[in-house]
């Protein structure tokens, strides 16, 4: 069976910073910064998030700058953008779980279902198979046949 696991990353949210300069082309104003999401997935069904990635991309020199490498006045911009509005998570990147709990649920409870209904069949009598009585009764008589007549070919027959 093929198995497919992985992280992958979507984009939640991007937001331009203001009052901050580019330190590779000195431009004003023209920071965006994207918030990636990262979650784990199984078959390509998000189960639980991992962790969220910052990037800042300059508008007019396109250099990317990662979240360690931002510069005091890009951190406090930042910040500033988010206490106003804050990157949330979507509900989406954690709802595997929520399937696979479900799943488990149904698939529990089914089977409890199957066991608590048998239950009662088991205290039920079963009938014994009037086969097996005549097999039983030809064995004992073919059994006392070999201990009178005692040959060698019908003592190795006898059943066990």
């Amino acid at each position: 069976m093929i198995f497919f696991f992985g992280t992958r990353s979507s984009k939640i949210k991007e937001r331009h910073l203001k009052r901050t300069t580019c330190s590779y082309c000195q431009s004003q104003d023209s920071f965006t910064v994207s918030t990636y999401g990262t979650y784990f997935h199984v078959f390509w069904i998000p189960l639980f998030p991992l962790f969220k990635k910052h990037i800042a991309e300059c508008s007019h020199c396109k250099k990317s700058f990662s979240f360690a490498e931002f510069t005091p006045q890009m951190l406090k911009s930042y910040e500033v953008e988010n206490s106003t509005n804050p990157v949330k998570r979507p509900l989406w990147h954690g709802c595997g779980c929520l399937v696979i709990t479900v799943l488990f649920v149904i698939v529990f409870s089914i089977s409890l279902y199957g066991v608590y209904s048998r239950s009662g069949e088991s205290a039920k009598v079963t009938p014994i198979d009037p086969r097996k009585e005549l097999l039983d009764a030809d064995i004992k008589k073919m059994s006392q046949l070999v201990h009178k007549e005692r040959d060698s070919i019908s003592a190795s027959l006898k059943p066990v």
